[in-house]
């Protein structure tokens, strides 16, 4: 017999290694919702035949992808994070940092496969046992309260997520976003504050005003807020809009000339809530106000009242990491946010150095990133639900105060 000859078994892993490389990187390239079993066959240059031998659909694929590589990945990402914060080892430092500045496709993959899992219920039900096991070990191995062990790892996924939105100003904070994490997490100083008791508050899902001849456009808007919040912005089908709006949708082209603008206004509502929130508590608070706001904040986001809230969150960044039109509308809506953060500052410290903005785009940034790192982790896993944020806000406000960005 020729040794030379590939088994059977040896031709199937080989295909089968092709198979998943080709998905993750269509993964990575226009998310799930936009992989489909044709799409992968074509991508791994096979029929579709054995695609379908090897998998039912899509949500058997992407768990195996979860379960082959993406799992695995994750929790290196994970030991990598707890060695460079909690042992100051520099190479673990270095593999973070270059994954934050230039993700790999398993890093790309694994927070695609967060913000929408909960829409597969296999890949989901495979995260959520994963995740829930994963975390509890960091937690468990951390010397820091759960609120601050949280915040390196909701910061990293949330900068992960949004990498792809954020402007070069932001990407350029990179490094210094790594070390000012650290500085959060290891202030001792803030592990053994009182429990802050913080009832989560209800977020409504953002509203716009149309004017008052719009009660149509108006419905159709907000059918659209909670269509994709519940399936994504590429399953919100026309059909779906108007069976939740009790309207029909082909009258909205008089107003929008695609869903693609449409979404665009609900991104300019949606992103200065989320400013509003972040940046609400930020300047000329006393430490106790800020404690019990920034606490409430933090359970608001990973409470489960607000779980259409934070889907909408996900779903727009969902969006506009795939579609061009998107990702400008919501680059500009930060940059808006940025010009306010600006003015706030000038306006508290009657004048700000050019150092005190580069702080002030930095903390920014991590608020940014850890509210959205909160929303991905909370919609796979129950565990930062109970948790009191206030040893996190205390380390937050001490940063602030450092930097005087808080009245002492």
């Amino acid at each position: 017999m020729d040794s030379r000859r590939r088994t059977p078994s040896e031709r199937s892993l080989r295909t089968s290694d092709r198979i998943d490389q080709a998905v993750l990187r269509s993964i990575a390239r226009q998310g799930v919702d936009l992989t489909s079993m044709k799409s992968a066959s074509e991508e791994a240059q096979i029929s579709i035949g054995p695609l379908y031998a090897r998998f039912e659909s899509i949500d058997d694929l992407v768990a195996h992808l979860y379960e082959r590589s993406i799992g695995a990945h994750l929790e290196t990402l994970l030991e990598n994070l707890g060695l460079s914060i909690f042992k100051g080892d520099e190479t673990a430092k270095a593999w973070v940092a270059r994954e934050m500045a230039k993700p790999s496709t398993e890093s790309q993959v694994l927070v695609e496969f967060l913000a929408v899992a909960r829409r597969y219920p296999f890949l989901g039900e495979v995260i959520r046992l994963h995740l829930t096991t994963i975390l509890n070990d960091y937690l468990a191995s951390s010397p820091a309260p759960a609120s601050t062990s949280f915040v390196s790892i909701n910061i990293v996924l949330g900068y992960l997520f949004l990498l792809p939105i954020l402007s070069k100003q932001d990407k350029e904070l990179t490094g210094d976003l790594i070390d000012f994490m650290a500085s959060l997490v290891l202030n001792s100083d803030c592990w053994n504050e009182p429990p802050s008791q913080a009832t989560p508050l209800h977020a409504e899902l953002p509203t716009i005003d149309l004017g008052p001849d719009e009660s149509f456009m108006g419905d159709i808007v907000t059918a659209v807020i909670k269509v994709i919040a519940q399936v994504g912005f590429e399953k919100a089908t026309a059909n779906r809009i108007s069976r939740a709006a009790g309207r029909d949708f082909a009258n909205t082209y008089h107003a929008f000339e695609s869903k693609d603008e449409l979404m665009e206004t609900v991104t300019s509502a949606y992103i200065p809530q989320m400013t509003a929130l972040s940046l609400a508590p930020f300047l000329g608070i006393p430490r106790d106000q800020y404690l019990v706001r920034s606490a409430i904040n933090g359970a608001s986001l990973a409470a489960e009242i607000n779980r259409q809230h934070r889907q909408l969150r996900l779903e727009s960044i969902v969006a506009a990491r795939h579609r061009r039109p998107l990702t400008l509308a919501m680059r500009r809506e930060f940059s808006k946010s940025d010009t306010t953060l600006m003015e706030l500052i000038n306006q508290h410290l009657g004048g700000a150095t050019d150092e005190q903005c580069h702080q002030a785009r930095l903390m920014w940034l991590a608020i940014r990133a850890n509210s959205i790192g909160i929303s991905m982790l909370a919609s796979n896993t129950s565990l930062l639900e109970p948790i009191d944020w206030v040893a996190a806000s205390s380390a937050l406000y001490a940063e602030l105060a450092n930097r005087g960005f808080v009245a002492t």
